[in-house]
């Protein structure tokens, strides 16, 4: 196709209006962005429930805090690579199979991490809930890109982002719940049960969103070097390094976050849930606001300020770590900052490459996916080797955000 749209539905002028859509229809389209956003949303489940309990994990292993920062780096290393292979598998064989077997996987690996009797297995368990969970992460994207046209697509990212963000709002103090009552492995029994609901969710409400005719003819193979001329496409890149890097400042964050906020500043685990889920409302509120405001003031410029907004939680946290004034306020309120510019951050930085991407929402999906997520498994373990302290917390994150910062501006003065 060539029609200027990304999805299904092209942008002329015998397409009926959203508003136009008889109520069944409408019902239908808010319960699709509602399993779209827990499929979007099993990343960040999988990894914020579970960070309350890795100081309780490492004692019962017997190992160091490296160790077990390296069950989220692997997770997040298979995270990156299934994106690789299932988003562009898809444009060529569909989106529905590999969401079904991907969603079955991940329920599977989910219940023997629950059971790992060291930490390798759990290691190894933890990177295959990952390459197989990435299916409903990368998918949920493409799906959304097959639905929708090109000027609805802002909106619904936006609101699949505040479904999917209601997940690091509501894990972090669930989580700290369960490791506080019943211990960490109760964590992966829930995810799970919850994987269960989504394949439920994907049998009753998801059909495929790919018809046969639109999907690419030459395989697999096709479908990578779509991903190539993609990442030599600079209008792309930009956007990708935005992505990539402000992704790698979140998960820096979240891995060394639980170290911080429960052995530097005294929180217990069910403490820490609560700091970070009342961090996580402001990102949601600035994914809603996002929604409202992209067509006022366009993706670009709101990309800009929540990459701006980013930066200045992770400095403030730098300066007053520098200069001997932080502390637990000082440090909430840096993660509150930084997470209300990734609410921004985050539906811009998908609406930007998916729309760069074209037809080939699957391969857009996957590369954005696979670079994000796999820089972001460099962070976790660099964390845990400078200490998991404040300066090399907030050191990383800085960088990270300046970095995304730079790259924006580089792609603008081309």
């Amino acid at each position: 196709m060539s029609d200027g749209t990304i999805g299904a539905v092209p942008t002329t002028s015998s397409t009926p209006a959203p508003t136009a859509d008889p109520p069944h229809r409408r019902r239908h389209r808010w319960v699709l962005i509602a399993v779209l956003g827990l499929m979007a949303g099993t990343a960040p489940l999988s990894i914020d429930m579970y960070i309350p309990g890795l100081p309780e994990m490492a004692q019962g292993f017997g190992v160091g805090d490296v160790e077990v920062q390296l069950t989220l780096t692997a997770f997040l290393i298979g995270l990156g690579a299934g994106q690789l292979v299932i988003g562009p598998l898809s444009d060529s064989r569909g989106r529905r199979t590999l969401l079904l077997v991907g969603t079955v996987g991940y329920i599977a690996f989910s219940l023997l991490c629950a059971v790992a009797p060291s930490v390798g297995v759990l290691v190894a368990a933890r990177f295959f809930q990952g390459l197989l969970g990435a299916a409903g992460v990368v998918l949920s994207r493409a799906v959304l890109a097959d639905r929708f046209s090109l000027q609805e697509v802002p909106r619904y990212f936006s609101y699949m982002a505040m479904v999917s963000g209601v997940a690091p709002v509501l894990a972090p103090f669930v989580g700290g719940v369960i490791v506080g009552l019943a211990g960490w492995r109760t964590v992966f029994g829930v995810l799970a049960g919850i994987g269960a609901v989504l394949l439920v969710g994907i049998l009753a409400f998801v059909p495929e969103s790919l018809p046969r005719e639109r999907r690419t003819s030459g395989g697999i193979h096709h479908s990578l070097a779509a991903m190539w001329r993609l990442a030599l496409r600079p209008s792309f890149l930009r956007y990708l390094a935005a992505g990539t890097f402000t992704a790698c400042a979140l998960f820096a964050f979240i891995s060394g976050a639980a170290f911080v906020f429960q052995e530097i500043y005294g929180l217990s685990p069910t403490g820490y849930g609560v700091m970070f889920g009342s961090s996580c409302v402001g990102m949601v509120g600035a994914g809603f606001a996002f929604g409202r405001l992209a067509r006022r003031f366009g993706v670009d410029h709101l990309l800009r300020a929540g990459v701006l907004v980013a930066l200045g939680g992770t400095l403030l946290l730098l300066v007053t770590w520098l200069c001997g004034a932080d502390g637990l306020a000082v440090a909430w309120i840096s993660f509150a900052v930084f997470m209300i510019g990734m609410g921004i951050v985050t539906p811009a930085v998908i609406t930007s490459v998916q729309r760069e991407g074209g037809d080939s929402a699957g391969a857009a999906s996957a590369l954005f996916g696979g670079a994000q997520f796999g820089i972001a498994a460099l962070a976790t373990p660099v964390i845990g080797l400078l200490g998991s302290g404040v300066g090399a917390l907030a050191g990383v994150c800085a960088t990270a955000t300046t970095l995304a910062a730079l790259s924006l501006l580089a792609g603008r003065r081309r």
